[in-house]
C-alpha cells in the first residue's frame, strides 16, 4: 500500500527537446557559425577537386600509355583520393566538433529553463520526446505533461 501511494506522487513530463532548442532564437546564429566552419572545409576540398581535375583530365590516350606511366599516374590518383578523404573524414570531426561546442550553451540554456518549468510544476522526471526516443514517447504522451509551451514561454519563444 506504502509503495502505490508513493508512486502515485510522480510525475512524468515530456518536451521535445530538439524542437524546443530548433525554435530558440540563439539557435539560428549557431547554425550560421557551423556553416561558415564548414563553408571552409568545402572551398579546400573543391580546390582538391580543381587540381583533381586539371592533372587528370579525361584523356583519350590513357590506354595508349606505357603499363608504366600508367602505373605512376595510377598511383598519384590514388594519393589524391586518400588525401581528399582524409580531408573529408578530419573536416566531418571537426564540424561535428565545432557543432557540438556552439549547440552547447544553447542545449544548456534550454535544460536550465526546463528544469525550472519542472520544479515549478512538481516534476518528477521529464522524458526527452525527440525522434531517438519514439517507444519512450508512446508509453508516456498521454499520460504525461507537455512542458514545450511553458518552457518555450520562459524562453520568450512565441
Amino acid at each position: 500500500m506504502g509503495s502505490n501511494a508513493a508512486s502515485a506522487q510522480v510525475k512524468i513530463g515530456y518536451i521535445d527537446l530538439k524542437a524546443l532548442i530548433a525554435q530558440m532564437p540563439e539557435t539560428k546564429d549557431v547554425k550560421k557559425q557551423v556553416e561558415a566552419y564548414q563553408k571552409q572545409f568545402i572551398d579546400q576540398l573543391t580546390a582538391m577537386m580543381n587540381e583533381y581535375s586539371d592533372r587528370f583530365p579525361c584523356c583519350d590516350g590513357y590506354p595508349k600509355l606505357t603499363d608504366s606511366l600508367r602505373d605512376v599516374i595510377g598511383k598519384e590518383f590514388q594519393a589524391i583520393q586518400k588525401r581528399m578523404q582524409d580531408v573529408q573524414d578530419d573536416a566531418i570531426k571537426k564540424v561535428e566538433a565545432k557543432s557540438k561546442e556552439l549547440y552547447k550553451p544553447v542545449s544548456d540554456k534550454a535544460i536550465s529553463a526546463l528544469t525550472e518549468i519542472a520544479k515549478e510544476n512538481g516534476i518528477s522526471y521529464v522524458i526527452d520526446s525527440s525522434k531517438n526516443n519514439r517507444l519512450i514517447v508512446a508509453f508516456v504522451a498521454s499520460d504525461g505533461i507537455n512542458l514545450m509551451d511553458a518552457t518555450k514561454a520562459k524562453l520568450s519563444i512565441r
